[in-house]
């Protein structure tokens, strides 16, 4: 079945399965102008448009069919008719099959527009360029109106220049330039048609636009000079001839690279060489202090430039401004045969960089066990402490590579159980990656489950913290002491109810006889963690384990409760559960904070409601400032609490009641510019006549406040009226 296409710029026909198109269309295609005369004797409409709206004129100019275009033509069809794309039928003469110069000159014979622009902003030109359609770009420079045309850009900043000497097109090239095309225009990225030449390697384009006036050393907006493209693009007749006429060996990019890192980075050996020879410095360093060196030790294809870099006199062991050395570059990116070479030539195995870590380090933090295998067998040490005071294993653990940690337990007279700065062994980094495989592999060796930390925790602590749970089932079952506390008497469970959402580690903790009413040194229990980190599922689980005598009295129970943790959360759902459990709701804390005071403040108006449901208080203010629920809500503009709270406030007059500094909610609202809440308040009857400490009353703190005072003026002023 016939199909025909469009490009993704929409220039061209799209894929349509011809036998579904107008009758004109398929006679359009099909080539025979007979037919097309058949089809237009019928009276169709000779305009008539397909689902991207290109008409037959567009078929037949793209099909580059003269005869057929001017039949369209003499039957009525509008030649600057746009598509979707706003392509006109020039557009598609341009570009399709490579272009017809007959089709566009007839279009150009019926007044079409020759340099139309379509949705991204090209001209025909551009697409004949782009198209290598030398005699249509011919006719479209012959009726260019002026040099302005010539260089239309379209929406990259892109010249017909730019794409020509992409496409290496010498003709084109000498014709554009020979009409007044710019040379060096440059594009939205700074890019001018050198650098396109130079990217592609067409050095005879190259050529020619150098004898055209072409800056050699031109940088786009990267600070790429056309050397820096030609050397990333592996075309030494490029950079050859580049050097040869000028161009800087050692100019540096955004980054600092050279055209060498360039080549590097890439693998491209005899550009490497060419450069070299023509005095390349093979110790320049980019910004990040890194050399060619560095650079060829990283990259994916940089093992024959490394091979020829180290065979000069280069220093092997040159550290970059984090300083690393090459070497180092060979751990990050696991290239290990480069390790041995660079070892092979001089490189210092145990050379640190300036968090202290060696090689061996870095391939145990990224699973190169081959590479640390090779580090290793060149005498790296596997105690040598880095960052924070880790080694290599406690990187490996970390990272939770089982391989590496394999590796490392290898070497004769390894300290399983040594400590970092933090006194973490390896088996705490394994409890808190969640690597099963290296604590086994940990245990299994004879490391220690039962060592705390500086902070008193043990591996179990980090397990729950993280949520791991086999990680917990094994440090359980090997056993560790479930209810051990660290230095803020936190145990296990504290921190799995906080931070275990799925609850496993929680219910296997409680299982196996960890305390849920255990409280730490500020004498909050896991109850209080498990609300405090929205954790329902877990909590469900600990009230069901302590029933309903969780709630603890006494000289070491803080009075923050797991219901104030709730209301100031804002969990609905965590409030509903933990309400039947208290008898009183309007429980304080030492600052007299109430769960209702709390929900209020932050505006959490379902908990509000559910709060009121059970009987909470609204007249009860805090030890601090006096202040009810009523003032919080005003103050923090939560209007649907507030009107909760005046609709189930047990004495009318708390509308009006003072705080500390004798301020009213109404005094609140205006001051904070809270129109809305202010009128509420107004209808709840809130009186505007009250002055506060001050002597000021809530009309003088209205023209006073920013932004919303002639608003709050007009709402108190007409409230009086009303009165």
């Amino acid at each position: 079945m016939q199909r025909y296409r469009t490009a993704s710029n929409g220039v061209g026909l799209g894929v349509l399965k011809l036998d579904q198109q107008p009758i004109l269309i398929q006679a359009i295609f099909s080539g025979e102008v007979e037919s097309v005369r058949s089809v237009l004797e019928t009276k169709v409409d000779v305009n008539c448009k397909d689902m991207e709206m290109r008409t037959p004129l567009h078929a037949a100019s793209f099909k580059g069919n003269p005869e057929i275009a001017d039949l369209l033509i003499r039957n009525g069809a509008r030649v600057n008719c746009k598509d979707f794309w706003f392509n006109t039928p020039l557009h598609q003469a341009c570009c399709g099959g490579g272009g017809s110069s007959q089709v566009v000159s007839l279009l150009i014979d019926h007044q079409v527009n020759a340099f139309a622009k379509n949705r991204h902003l090209q001209t025909p030109l551009h697409l004949a360029v782009a198209s290598n359609a030398l005699d249509c770009v011919a006719v479209l420079l012959h009726q260019a109106p002026s040099v302005d045309d010539v260089n239309a850009v379209d929406k990259f900043g892109r010249t017909a220049l730019h794409n020509a000497a992409e496409n290496g097109n010498n003709a084109i090239v000498q014709l554009l330039i020979s009409k007044g095309c710019v040379v060096n225009a440059c594009d939205k990225r700074d890019t001018r048609p050198l650098h396109f030449a130079a990217h592609m390697g067409h050095v005879d384009t190259i050529q020619l636009l150098l004898s055209a006036g072409a800056d050699i050393n031109v940088k786009d907006r990267g600070q790429y000079s056309p050397l820096h493209l030609a050397a990333a693009a592996g075309v030494p007749a490029a950079c050859h001839l580049l050097i040869d006429e000028g161009a800087h060996v050692d100019a540096q990019n955004s980054n600092g690279d050279t055209p060498l890192h360039m080549a590097c980075l890439n693998g491209h050996l005899n550009v490497c060489e060419l450069l070299i020879s023509y005095g390349a410095n093979i110790e320049a360093t980019n910004y990040r202090g890194q050399t060619p060196l560095h650079i060829a030790a990283a990259s994916t294809q940089g093992v024959d430039c490394l091979n020829y870099l180290v065979e000069k006199e280069v220093n092997i062991n040159r550290q970059s401004l984090d300083g690393r050395t090459p070497l180092h570059m060979t751990a990050i990116h696991g290239r290990f045969t480069r390790s041995k070479t660079l070892i092979d030539k001089g490189a210092i195995v145990d050379c640190v960089d300036k968090n202290g870590c060696t090689s061996l380090h870095i391939a145990a933090q990224y699973g190169h066990d081959l590479l640390a295998n090779t580090l290793l067998s060149f005498g790296a040490d596997p105690l040598r402490k880095g960052y924070e005071g880790r080694t290599p294993l406690h990187i490996s653990c970390l990272s939770g590579y089982i391989e590496c940690c394999r590796k490392l337990l290898q070497v004769p007279g390894v300290d399983i159980n040594v400590t970092d700065d933090s006194g973490k062994t390896a088996l705490h980094c394994a409890a808190y990656e969640g690597s099963v495989e290296c604590m086994d592999l940990l245990v299994s060796n004879g490391a220690d489950y039962s060592i705390f930390d500086k902070v008193g925790r043990l591996p179990l602590h980090y397990a729950a913290v993280q949520g791991h749970y086999q990680c917990v089932f094994t440090l359980v079952g090997l056993g560790s002491s479930v209810n051990s506390t660290d230095i803020e008497g936190c145990t296990a469970l504290h921190l799995a109810a906080a931070y275990d959402l799925g609850g496993e580690c929680v219910n296997y903790l409680l299982k196996h006889k960890a305390n849920p009413k255990l409280q730490n040194l500020k004498g909050f229990t896991p109850i209080h963690y498990a609300v405090a980190g929205n954790n329902l599922t877990s909590l469900k689980s600990l009230l069901d384990a302590v029933g309903h005598n969780f709630i603890m009295h006494g000289p070491h129970v803080p009075l923050t409760t797991p219901l104030h943790i709730a209301a100031h959360k804002g969990n609905q759902d965590i409030l509903q559960l933990l309400l039947p459990y208290f008898h009183d709701v309007n429980i304080t804390t030492e600052e007299g904070l109430t769960p209702l005071l709390l929900a209020a403040r932050w505006g959490h108006t379902d908990c509000v409601q559910m709060l009121l449901r059970y009987g909470a208080r609204v007249a009860l203010c805090d030890n601090i400032h006096n202040m009810s629920p009523i003032h919080y809500s005003a103050q923090k503009r939560h209007l649907h609490s507030l009107a909760l709270l005046l609709d189930n406030a047990e004495d009318k007059n708390v509308v009006d009641l003072p705080d500390r500094l004798q301020r009213t909610a109404l005094m609140l609202a205006v001051s904070h510019g809270n129109n809305v809440c202010a009128k509420t308040l107004l209808k709840c009857n809130a009186d505007p006549n009250i002055v506060d400490a001050d002597k000021h009353s809530s009309l003088f703190r209205a023209v006073n406040a920013i932004g919303m005072w002639s608003l709050n003026v007009n709402i108190i002023l007409g409230w009086q009226l009303k009165k």
